[in-house]
């Protein structure tokens, strides 16, 4: 994707401009005679006949200028054509024009001029100059004495997320402004195309730069179809180019997919050099190079640095010398190296935040091959180090997307590394490669857990008043979501209030965040990260650790590959998982997408060869505990029912599993001291009351808040709250109906418990996980019911055991890197060793069933992991459904313990006849006492 500095805005980033279509390509300017001045000047600028040049309408527009002198518009759209051939007097023209329009008192003129004059100085990098001149646009717009048009607004809106993503902060603010100004222009007749293509645009770039590629692709197909509507031939042939690379993000790389991108890029480049596109065209050659390869790349490269000098572009520039140096490698090393050496020099003198780290796959391949290893590895470090100085630059979720986007890097590292360590297990690649890739693992909710142990500073009043009303706000919103029978269009208003509101909240956390001081970022793992994980492994236990990623890039050379690195008290080793990225993830969907029952067997076991065989082969005879570190996907994939053939049985018969997000959480979580209170005392929220229009029966306990679906009643969770408390006797407490509030939760003293249970209905929203939540009852006006990420993390729940009786509360938007952003992770945020949860839908009964189970193995004294197993096994040998035994997980410390040890042989199928001889015991005494009733009443009848 490329970074724009030039070019590629020339004549469409005029951000506010209210235009007409572009002339037809085949008219002269003769049609712009005539007009009004505005108009004759826009003429003049956008037409574009097959004989014009860019220098051609600077010349008329001069004219024009000097005929008309003191008037803003021919200045104005004069840089706009100048923007293509000399950047600085564009400059001066704008400035001038912002002069004319301000002494005239045109207030809209003068915005969108100073819109430019920020556009044109963010992408010179004079940031700060840029947002003087936004700032100064707000102001005239707001000392107008016209009403506020919304057209000026969102232009300034749009400038300013554009300025935001420039300088490479605060992403996810800069999303929801343009989300903000989507809603505003399209909804608005008058608002011109130029701004509605430069919003979609700038969504597409925003969305991409957050790992968000579908979405991305979305935004930039939207644009094209604009720009092809329109006849802008100019602005499709950008359009083309982006919406190929978003695709091409989005989409593991095979040949298939390798040669459609190309054949979109060989198509479009055509485009570019007729319309004298000059950025487009260097960035569709450089892409091309990349993809095809050969002596016919290096043509495309040494064009695109001419092209790039052109219009001085040093970004592109760098770019392409980088991937030049790439294919010159075996051929002249001297020279590749030499062309490094420039382009790291270009980087080093540039203000832009992202040229330092853009092209880092060439230039750590030059290195590699060309460098020393230390050399190498130095430079890889640098540039992890620079990808995380521009993550901790964002706030909220695009931190983590940010990382998610530039995980590759981490991949592309950790795979050389294991290449040197699997032919040489002796060298200390194998702890570097380890600590890599931990490196980007779960990375925020490491830095949550390790400021929790911080004290929390005292919000300011008038900061905590805004909070606590928005908060108010958003509950009356939510309040109105949750009845079914609110009308369809009344539904739809209440959502756009509340994206409206969720803008609101991430501004006010932006600005929270910016009165805190910057914390010390969390260091890198150390390096002897592997041994400490070893050293606490147990005799029987090992840790298995994926890195899932594409053995080879679009431009077929390394990418990092996909591997399995099992830890043991006694070693590592690095296991090659074959299959490539795309072909792996394609079994693994397959598979998310199945009952995981007899029917899957072979797929099952075709994924466990390609994950687990050559690993566990290869462990020690007495291992049977496994902690699992996934990667990707694999967060989402059964473990416990993938099996060796389809006729073996599955892996959750053999081993006792807990899974992890990062080994260094487990060292975190193992570590950590033990809750307070009485372990086996626990707070059971179960089968929660709603209100009447919401009831009625329900198979699931999963539930979608938008579609407005009737939420029905659970009739099992009241029965397995009540038999969690009989499992666990002493003073555990049920809450149930009414009582199983929002607002009970938040009032109880949880410091008592030592485990929390939730026996309800989840929302789980994978786009927007910040809406998932536990569904409990209200209790008051204040409360909505819904348990949301952002109130579970305030709950005070340091080493507690959460138990997530509920549909896919481990599953969710899932961020390479990062993991599964789920209700899971939210109750670890708020400090919980071990959460148990699920991956797919939880049947009623069936969870119910399993949970009776589960509970009866854990008071027992088995720990969480090994009540599991032996709640899995006694169900896998009574032919149970794999749907509910393989979807429940250990998340965190598996190895708690919540009670004292005892015979746990009467659970799991044991239990179920123990209820049947409860059950037949209650039978035979219902009838002997009617025998006795019957003979009594014989008696009495006889007399």
């Amino acid at each position: 994707m490329k970074k724009s500095n030039g070019f590629c805005e020339t004549l469409a980033i005029l951000l506010a401009g209210f235009l007409t279509p572009a002339a037809s390509a085949d008219e002269g300017f003769e049609h712009c005679d005539g007009l009004i001045l505005e108009d004759q000047a826009r003429c003049l600028a956008e037409t574009v006949p097959e004989t014009s040049s860019l220098e051609q309408r600077a010349a008329l527009l001069q004219e024009l200028a000097a005929l008309h002198s003191g008037e803003g518009w021919p200045v104005f759209y004069l840089g706009n054509v100048l923007w293509g051939l000399d950047p600085s007097a564009a400059l001066e023209q704008y400035l001038l024009a912002a002069d004319l329009f301000a002494a005239a008192g045109e207030v809209s003129a003068e915005i969108r001029t100073r819109v430019n004059l920020s556009t044109l100085l963010g992408f010179g990098q004079q940031f700060a100059a840029a947002a003087d001149q936004i700032e100064q646009a707000r102001l005239v717009l707001e000392s107008s004495p016209n009403p506020l048009d919304p057209l000026d607004e969102a232009s300034l809106d749009l400038a300013a997320a554009r300025l935001m993503m420039l300088r490479g902060e605060d992403l996810e603010t800069a999303d929801v402004l343009l989300q903000g100004v989507e809603e505003s222009i399209f909804e608005i007749p008058e608002a011109s195309y130029t701004l509605r293509r430069e919003c979609l645009r700038s969504l597409g770039q925003v969305t991409f730069d957050q790992g968000l590629y579908h979405r991305a692709e979305s935004y930039f197909d939207r644009c094209l179809e604009l720009t092809i509507a329109e006849n802008d031939r100019y602005e499709q042939a950008s359009a083309t180019y982006d919406k190929t690379a978003a695709w091409m993000a989005a989409n593991p790389p095979d040949e298939d997919r390798r040669d459609r991108a190309l054949a979109e890029l060989e198509a479009n480049l055509p485009l570019a050099e007729e319309l004298e596109h000059r950025e487009i065209e260097g960035e569709t050659r450089l892409l091309i190079a990349e993809l095809a390869g050969g002596p016919e790349a290096i043509d495309h490269l040494q064009r695109c640095l001419i092209l790039a000098d052109a219009i001085d572009f040093p970004g592109l520039r760098r770019r392409c010398e980088l991937a030049l140096a790439s294919h010159q490698l075996e051929a002249d090393p001297a020279k590749a190296r030499q062309l490094l050496a420039g382009a790291y020099e270009t980087g080093l003198q540039s203000d832009d935040p992202w040229a330092l780290i853009q092209g880092w796959a060439p230039a750590l391949r030059v290195l590699w091959h060309v460098g020393s290893r230390d050399e190498a590895l130095a430079a890889g470090e640098s540039v992890l180090s620079t990808i995380e100085g521009l993550r901790r630059a964002q706030a909220g979720s695009a931190r983590d997307r940010l990382l998610s986007t530039w995980s590759g890097a981490y991949y592309w590292l950790s795979g050389r590394l294991l290449e040197i360590a699997e032919a040489d297990s002796g060298g200390d690649e194998l702890g570097h490669a380890f600590a890599v890739i931990e490196r980007h693992r779960a990375l925020h909710l490491r830095e949550i857990l390790d400021r929790d142990q911080q004290p929390e500073k005292a919000l300011p009043p008038d900061f905590a008043a805004r909070r606590q009303d928005l908060q108010r706000r958003m509950t009356a919103v939510y309040r109105r979501l949750l009845d079914p029978d609110l009308e369809t269009s009344e539904r739809s208003l209440q959502l756009a209030d509340l994206e409206a509101l969720e803008r609101e909240e991430v501004e006010l956390r932006r600005q929270i965040a910016d009165l805190e001081p910057e914390r010390a970022s969390l260091p890198p793992p150390p390096d002897d990260l592997l041994e400490q994980v070893a050293a606490s492994l147990g005799e029987d236990e090992a840790l298995l650790s994926f890195q899932v990623a594409a053995w080879e890039g679009y431009d077929r050379r390394f990418a990092g590959g996909s591997w399995v690195v099992t830890v043991t008290r006694d070693g590592a080793r690095a296991h090659r998982l074959l299959p490539e990225r795309a072909e792996l993830e394609e079994r693994v969907k397959f598979v998310l997408g199945s009952d995981w029952g007899e029917y899957d067997g072979p797929l099952l076991a075709r994924l466990y060869e390609d994950l687990l065989e050559e690993a566990l082969d290869q462990l020690p005879t007495g291992v049977r505990r496994l902690i699992v570190v996934p990667d990707g996907l694999l967060h989402l994939l059964p473990f416990a029912a993938l099996r060796a053939s389809p006729e073996a049985p599955p892996l959750a018969d053999r081993f006792e599993l807990a899974t992890v997000p990062s080994a260094a959480l487990w060292l975190h979580w193992k570590d950590g001291e033990s809750p307070t209170s009485d372990d086996a005392l626990a707070l059971v929220m179960a089968a929660p009351e709603l209100p009447a229009q919401r009831q009625g029966t329900s198979r699931s306990r999963d539930w979608e808040l938008t579609t407005g679906e009737a939420l029905g009643d659970l009739p099992y969770a009241r029965s397995e709250g009540e038999k969690v408390v009989s499992h666990l006797a002493g003073a555990s407490d049920l809450l149930a109906g009414a009582e199983a509030s929002e607002q009970s939760l938040k009032s109880a003293d949880l410091s008592r418990y030592g485990v929390l249970h939730f026996a309800t209905h989840a929302v789980v929203h994978g786009e927007r996980p910040w809406r998932s939540a536990v569904v409990l009852a209200a209790g008051d006006d204040e409360e909505d019911g819904l348990l949301r990420p952002t109130e579970i993390a305030e709950l005070p729940l340091d080493g507690k055991v959460v138990v997530l009786s509920t549909c896919k509360s481990a599953a969710g938007e899932v961020l390479r890197g990062e993991g599964v952003i789920s209700l899971a992770r939210a109750f670890f945020e708020a400090g919980a060793r071990g959460v148990v949860a699920t991956i797919r839908r939880l049947p009623d009964k069936e969870g119910a069933d399993f949970f009776d189970d589960f509970y009866c193995h854990l008071s027992h004294g088995l720990s969480l992991r090994g009540a599991l197993a032996a709640t899995q096994r006694r169900w896998i040998e009574a032919g149970r459904p794999a749907s509910v035994w393989a979807s429940v997980v250990v998340l965190g410390n598996g190895d708690l313990v919540l009670a004292p040890g005892g015979e746990s042989e009467t659970c799991g199928a044991g239990n179920a006849g123990r209820r049947f001889v409860w059950l037949a015991a209650a039978v035979l005494s219902t009838l002997l006492v009617a025998l006795t009733v019957y003979f009594r009443r014989q008696r009495s009848n006889s007399f």
